[in-house]
């Protein structure tokens, strides 16, 4: 035991250490509530956007380009503010953004998430006064954030999917919690950090922490929190913490409060939280203004606080890499190394080398090149990469063949590995002259390629003999030189890839490589690549094609692509005997982006898993990149393979602080499609875009839902997954496959359902004993139904370091020495507490050290009453100074 003493200057102190339905707290986004917001109330989704923006300009303001520099607050305070001119003014030219915009899109997703998954557990909302609990949460997960970030080789989605619910928990304690009423809209440095302590929180069933507001008022409350000192934070309705009793007659523990909230009609009636400035929604709505301030900031200094920040962890490189900063994609090939490629690898080699020559030194340099290989048996593969173009081309003069024997070759495999680590949007090309041999993992390429947003583009000098040959008029197979070499077998598998993906499938021989890179040469120049049409066109087929071509396009590219010969293009009216696939590409600052989204039980809006479901109303959200040169976006349309309308709906701009989005609700087609906007720039020229990706929807569809259990070392865990059939009676086969060999089981792997029938599922995961902390299984689970229909979702799970924050929830016990002066309420006033001093000596009776001596004191404080005022008396003091007895005895 030991004798402590305290000389107090009042103010405040913080001690403590810690651990490791309806939407509560900001709303995830604007389109999910039933109520309407104000123009200025500020979602989940705006204040993600901007945090993370205002980092990210941060950290290019810091790091300009080589012959560049950047006053302090010249990116941070861009008007307007967005990835694209954040992007322009930092590289100097038109550059596109995308990444950045994909970026965020997953960090902000993922933070939407947590409105339906976790949307009862208290502490993923910092309510209930569940503080300390949601402290827990943060801590864990900033550290399993850093677990994956500091491997060799992290998984970045993982990454932004774990930062998108920790920017959850940490904005909701602005809206949730007293700090405002408390601090004002400045972020609480400590929240979420290991080695700092927790401000104290009022759990103690005794302490009243609200006071009903008056019966006129008892959605809009002033003045109704009691504390000045100590934390707390609303209890909702349908909660895991449900409001305790009312301790008087008008007072007792803080309601959440709003009309989604039946606890604000129990006292104390009213409530606290200030998600919105809606007075019906948010009884302290004069405060949404402070606590999005607080969030914003808080948000932004997740990422690059001095010390704390993600950047002082990580290092600049993977910072870049988990925002996507850098101006380039990747730029990946897959090359088949097998035997038969003796003859054709000299010309791969030069031709790859070629390329990575071309961009040097430009805009449309790539952020990092990836060199896949692929033989047979599959362990002869490879997969790396670099920042260095001279280490890419030293790997590609060092290709040499070995391998092979039997024609079809592990192609799936080269390309899977190459897209579980290139940035999004980034070009493939794959060089073999083999079918392909491991078909089993073309669904997980394809949902691995749908979630990047990829390109595939297939380089063909060969065939397996021993396949069907292909009719020569086969929809999406051609060849993009005059050569006329026989056509090779079936490659269905190719073109289904390429079609999906918005790629080509070109074929050749050696002489012809040269010629067939040229055409990709032209999408590697393109800073900004745009497409603003995109069409298989069948046979006989002669068509006028109208292109928009608007103020913000900078160039113009046309490809045409035949089957049998490349045309002389003649653009009015080009040969129509055979199949084309007419493209037309340009570069501008203008695009967009889109996701298909599902409604929740609760109402959130969140982006569907898999593909869209045929026949259903689908609500699609567009972003369109560049929006300050645009005066509106009209029009969606869904168009089929030959460009013809399928669907066709205005669209609605979402309103709001970020002014870029825009939705409609249209019905699913039964077939293929690609997506056009269309619209009118700032000289009120109409333009469009096109996504080159074609969507096929299916009968059923697939969400991952529920909590995801936390996987340790040694342990399992289950990702839970809804499976609903809109069709007619039908039995589907599921299957899961993973990168990390973690997946154990698959419950169920085959079901029958009705129509409209529904079940839900789960894959179990198991990490061994010695898995280390970061490790992450990329899973792909596929549900095949009738007809050779399918569907597929992208599953991540981590192995989480395991970590015990002890708790310390007994009160301390101590007993009074000595105490002089006294600490009024009047005196505890900010304008007059540095004048006045009070002393106390206190005797520790359990020797709990240091770190417990604020409770210490604080007790005996109030037990020689030195300090006045309800919930003031843990604060008095700004730091005490602590005196151990020097004589051993005494302890």
């Amino acid at each position: 035991m030991a004798n402590l003493s305290a000389v107090g200057m009042l103010p405040f102190f913080t001690v403590l250490t810690v651990l490791s339905g309806t939407v509560e707290g900001f709303l995830p986004n604007r389109l999910s509530t039933l109520y309407t917001l104000n123009a200025n109330d500020y979602t989940h989704e705006e204040i993600t956007q901007i945090g993370v923006l205002k980092a990210a300009a941060k950290f290019l303001e810091d790091n300009p380009p080589s012959g560049m520099s950047f006053t302090p607050g010249q990116l941070q305070n861009l008007d307007p503010f967005n990835p694209t001119t954040l992007f322009t003014a930092y590289y100097g030219e038109v550059t596109s953004a995308a990444k950045l915009q994909s970026a965020i899109t997953e960090i902000i997703d993922a933070n939407s998430r947590v409105d339906s998954d976790y949307l009862s557990n208290a502490e993923y909302h910092v309510s209930g006064e569940e503080i300390q609990a949601a402290n827990i949460l943060l801590i864990t997960q900033r550290n399993s954030i850093l677990e994956i970030l500091s491997g060799t080789r992290p998984n970045f989605e993982a990454a932004r999917a774990m930062i998108g619910v920790y920017l959850h928990i940490l904005q909701d304690f602005y809206s949730n919690t007293n700090w405002i009423e408390l601090e004002g809209g400045v972020p609480y440095e400590d929240l979420g950090l290991p080695d700092k302590a927790l401000r104290p929180v009022a759990t103690d069933s005794a302490i009243p922490t609200c006071q009903d507001c008056s019966p006129s008022r008892v959605l809009v409350c002033q003045d109704n929190i009691l504390l000045q000192h100590l934390l707390t934070s609303g209890y909702k309705s349908g909660q895991s913490k449900a409001k305790p009793p009312a301790i008087s007659e008008t007072t007792g523990k803080c309601s959440h409060g709003g009309l989604m909230d039946d606890s604000r009609l129990t006292v104390p009636t009213g409530g606290i939280n200030k998600e919105t400035s809606v007075p019906s929604l948010s009884p302290h709505h004069y405060l949404h203004e402070q606590a999005k301030q607080a969030a914003i900031q808080a948000t932004t200094n997740f990422f690059i606080a001095p010390g704390y920040g993600l950047l002082s962890q990580i290092g600049d490189d993977k910072f870049k890499e988990v925002l996507n900063l850098g101006s380039g994609n990747s730029m990946v090939f897959v090359i088949d190394v097998s035997g038969s490629m003796s003859d054709d690898v000299a010309a791969v080699r030069q031709e790859s080398i070629q390329l990575v020559q071309s961009t040097l030194g430009t805009a449309t340099a790539p952020y990092n090149y990836i060199l896949s290989t692929f033989s047979d048996p599959e362990d002869l593969g490879q997969v790396r990469t670099t920042k260095d173009p001279d280490e890419m081309i030293t790997w590609l003069y060092a290709l040499t063949v070995h391998g092979g024997g039997d024609c079809p070759e592990y192609c799936f495999s080269g390309i899977e590995q190459a897209l579980l680590i290139c940035l999004p949007e980034s070009h493939l090309f794959i060089f073999t002259d083999a079918d392909p041999k491991d078909t089993e993992k073309y669904d997980n390429i394809a949902a691995l390629m749908g979630e990047k947003q990829a390109r595939l583009n297939f380089l063909l000098t060969g065939s397996c003999t021993s396949r069907n040959l292909l009719d020569e008029q086969k929809q999406g197979y051609y060849k993009a030189t005059s050569h006329t070499a026989k056509r090779r077998s079936n490659r269905n598998w190719y073109e289904q890839l390429a079609e999906q993906s918005g790629g080509s499938v070109y074929e050749g021989d050696k002489e012809d490589i040269a010629e067939l890179t040229g055409v990709i040469s032209v999408a590697l120049s393109n800073s900004a690549p745009v497409t603003l049409y995109k069409a298989s066109l069948p046979a006989g087929s002669g068509r006028v094609v109208p292109v928009e071509v608007d103020s913000a396009l900078l160039e113009l590219a046309i490809s045409l692509v035949a089957a049998n010969s490349a045309p002389d293009v003649v653009i009015e009216t080009p040969n129509d005997s055979q199949h084309y696939m007419l493209e037309v590409t340009g570069k501008s600052i203008v695009d967009f982006s889109y996701q298909f989204m599902r409604t929740t039980t609760n109402g959130i809006l969140l982006p569907i898993d898999g593909r869209p479901v045929a026949g259903v109303n689908t609500t699609i959200i567009v972003d369109v990149l560049g929006s300050e040169n645009v005066q509106q976006l009209t029009r969606i349309s869904l168009l089929n393979e030959a460009g013809d309308g399928l669907v066709s709906s205005p669209m609605a701009s979402v309103g709001g602080l970020l002014g870029a989005k825009y939705s409609a609700v249209v019905v699913m087609p039964t077939e293929k499609f690609r997506v056009k906007i269309e619209g009118s720039d700032l000289s009120n020229n109409v333009f469009q875009r096109v996504q080159p990706t074609v969507i096929q929807p299916q009968s059923f569809n697939l969400a991952l839902v529920g909590e995801k259990e936390p996987l340790f070392a040694g342990s399992t865990a289950d990702v839970h997954f809804l499976l609903v059939n809109h069709g007619a009676r039908s039995t589907f086969s599921l299957a899961a496959t993973d990168d990390a060999s973690m997946v154990q089981s698959v419950s169920p792997t085959s079901i029958t359902l009705q129509e409209n029938a529904n079940t839900t599922g789960y894959i179990r995961f198991s990490a061994s004993s010695t898995a280390v902390a970061g490790t992450t299984s990329t899973t792909t689970l596929t549900v095949r139904g009738p007809g050779g229909s399918s569907n597929s979702l992208v599953a991540r799970v981590t192995v989480q370091p395991q970590i015990v924050v002890p708790v310390d929830n007994v009160k301390p016990t101590c007993t009074q020495v000595s105490a002089t002066g006294s600490c009024t309420l009047e005196q505890q006033h900010p304008s007059t507490c540095v004048s006045h001093l009070w002393s106390i000596e206190v005797h520790d009776d359990e020797y709990l050290g240091t770190s417990q001596v604020a409770l210490l004191v604080s007790a005996a404080v109030v037990g020689v009453g030195l300090l006045t005022g309800l919930g003031l008396t843990l604060f008095c003091m700004k730091k005490p100074t602590i005196k151990p007895s020097p004589d051993p005895t005494n302890w």
